[in-house]
């Protein structure tokens, strides 16, 4: 799993002139930067087989974290059902 940090700057610009009413109190205005935090999970998934503790299948996937916990859960889990159902191990 990984983090990063990113700051998007702030913004400074022009009251436009069709707001002269405005103008000699807004003549210009700002809007402070900010830091988004971005990031993904990598996980693996295993299934091993009960008798012998061979490995029977494996599944990878790499989320972003841009959804809910919820949302994540709930894609996670669509990967790894539907690459079981591919593999034939579920139905």
């Amino acid at each position: 799993m990984w983090n990063a940090e990113n700051h998007v700057p702030g913004k400074a610009y022009a009251v436009p002139n069709y707001y002269n009413d405005y103008g000699p109190y807004y003549t210009y205005v700002s809007r402070p930067g900010y830091t988004v935090q971005e990031g993904h999970a990598d996980t693996e998934t295993n299934l091993y087989g009960i008798g012998d503790e061979k490995l029977i299948w494996s599944g990878r996937s790499k989320t972003k974290f841009t959804a809910t916990r919820y949302e994540l859960i709930q894609a996670f889990v669509k990967i790894m059902i539907d690459g079981l159902s591919e593999a034939k191990l579920i139905r």
